[in-house]
């Protein structure tokens, strides 16, 4: 701060005026284009995440933790790994989280061992073969990768059927079935969203898939699978299903909005469906 007098008969001015006066963000080109630097972004060689649960019993004292399960559980430092691939290089995910049951009758998931349904068929050098069916690949045709994982439990499925994995969407032996697309015909005037932006849901057939072992986060293990969604699969199901749901509220809302301003309508009725869009 530098302080200069100018005269005696004047008051004494203080430069740079900081006290009151808005101060210009210099950090926003930075984080706004992805070359933004943070702690999770630090990564040496052989470092993992830790899982942090708050206590069940108010005023208690750790004694000891039993880090074995954790610790004995193959594939979880894989997932970690993939994880940091996906931030780094920007990868568009899609996802298979439902079991394509032939047989409704039978439930939802398999019982026993069901050859239909995703399995193990054997284990090689570089990883496994997998083989059998999965639904629910949303945006299937544009993504990078897809996602194997847990949906609901199976406890009295063969251990064959407890996979989680992520694969290229170019691997050998991976077929998928889409839905019609909405923007087939072309048609940007009349549906200028669906026409640009289809999703496209798909079928997954995994016809002898190999999946390299790198790429394994769970392979046979009943327990492991079976408790995903018990345990930390719904909170960030949510965590994600709000942000989604969010920005399309927000989008909608922007729309509405732009719509109304187009046309200069701001009655009364005009706002109060305004208002019931962003409520």
């Amino acid at each position: 701060m530098t302080i200069e007098t100018l005269s005696a008969d004047r008051s004494v001015e203080l430069r740079p005026k900081l006290v009151g006066k808005p101060i210009r963000r210099t950090e926003d080109p930075r984080l706004l284009t992805g070359a933004g630097r943070y702690v999770d972004d630090i990564t040496p060689p052989g470092t993992l995440h830790i899982a942090l649960r708050r206590s069940d019993m108010p005023h208690a004292l750790i004694r000891a933790i039993d880090t074995s399960a954790a610790l004995a559980t193959p594939g979880a430092a894989n997932l970690v790994a993939f994880q940091k691939v996906l931030r780094r290089d920007d990868l568009s995910l899609t996802h298979t989280l439902i079991h394509a049951m032939s047989d409704k009758s039978k439930g939802h998931v398999p019982s026993g061992f069901d050859e239909t349904q995703l399995h193990t068929v054997e284990k090689t050098s570089h990883g496994i073969v997998v083989r059998g069916a999965r639904v629910l690949a949303t945006l299937a045709p544009f993504s990078d990768e897809i996602a194997v994982y847990p949906s609901q439990p199976m406890p009295d499925a063969s251990w064959r059927h407890a996979l989680s994995f992520c694969i290229r969407m170019d691997t050998p032996g991976l077929k998928f079935i889409c839905r019609d697309s909405v923007s087939m015909p072309d048609n940007r005037f009349d549906h200028p969203l669906s026409g640009r932006f289809d999703e496209q849901d798909a079928f997954v057939i995994f016809d002898n898939v190999e999946v390299p072992r790198h790429r394994v986060f769970c392979d046979g293990n009943l327990a492991v699978y079976n408790s995903v969604m018990s345990a930390s699969w719904r909170a960030n199901a949510m965590h994600q299903t709000m942000i989604r749901a969010w920005t399309k509220l927000e989008f909608a809302w922007g729309l509405a909005c732009r719509m109304a301003e187009a046309i200069g309508a701001s009655d009364p009725v005009t706002l109060q469906m305004l208002g019931e869009i962003w409520s």
